[in-house]
């Protein structure tokens, strides 16, 4: 009967073991697949998350070019405009010179306005005068007259250039002051004055 007793309490004894074996591995087993499914969210949630991150960044990277795009056409635009309103205010400029050179009080003033100028800068008081041919009229031949004999200068030689429509230059030694249409017209300081005036008033202007 012990013997019978000893085997049965070992077999029961094998048996519980064997009963909190199982029941560790299947605790073992369990922990370990909550330990994988959570790693599996939190990775999953990562790559939402970096996902979501590049997406908002490439869209910021194309707002940025669409809004750089933008700005830049609307620049070319203004410059554009800037550029017609400078070509139209350069033309009226052209047509009113033309017309005061036509006109003997403006047209005496101009011619002047350059004799006063040579007369403080010309090494000599023996020019030369450079004007147009058929922009030269009586009258300015009698307004360089008036003007050259109030500073004591004298005509040394008179050349004329038909491409010329209107003003005159004066000529010493080399040296040349040009008061035509064309120079004042070319003129870098008058032209920039002419663009910053026009940008100034244009509301539309480039920024």
């Amino acid at each position: 009967m012990t013997r019978q007793r000893d085997a049965s309490a070992l077999i029961a004894h094998i048996r519980a073991s064997q009963a909190q074996e199982c029941e560790r591995l299947v605790t073992e087993a369990r922990e370990a697949a909550h330990r994988l499914l959570r790693e599996a969210r939190q990775a999953a949630g990562r790559r939402v998350r970096e996902a979501v991150a590049a997406e908002r960044e490439r869209i910021a990277r194309e707002q940025a070019l669409a809004a750089a795009r933008v700005h830049t056409a609307e620049r070319e635009c203004a410059q554009q405009r800037l550029q017609a309103l400078f070509g139209q205010a350069l033309s009226r400029l052209e047509s009113a010179l033309l017309a005061r050179w036509d006109e003997p009080g403006p047209a005496a003033r101009w011619i002047e306005s350059l004799v006063a100028q040579a007369a403080g800068v010309l090494p000599t008081r023996a020019w030369t005068l450079v004007h147009g041919d058929a922009c030269w009229a009586a009258h300015h031949e009698q307004a360089w007259a008036r003007a050259i004999g109030s500073c004591g200068a004298t005509t040394e030689k008179i050349e004329t250039v038909p491409a010329l429509r209107a003003g005159l230059r004066i000529r010493a030694q080399g040296v040349v002051l040009d008061a035509t249409l064309d120079a004042l017209l070319g003129d870098r300081r008058l032209r920039e004055a002419l663009l910053d005036a026009l940008d100034t008033t244009n509301p539309s202007g480039p920024t």
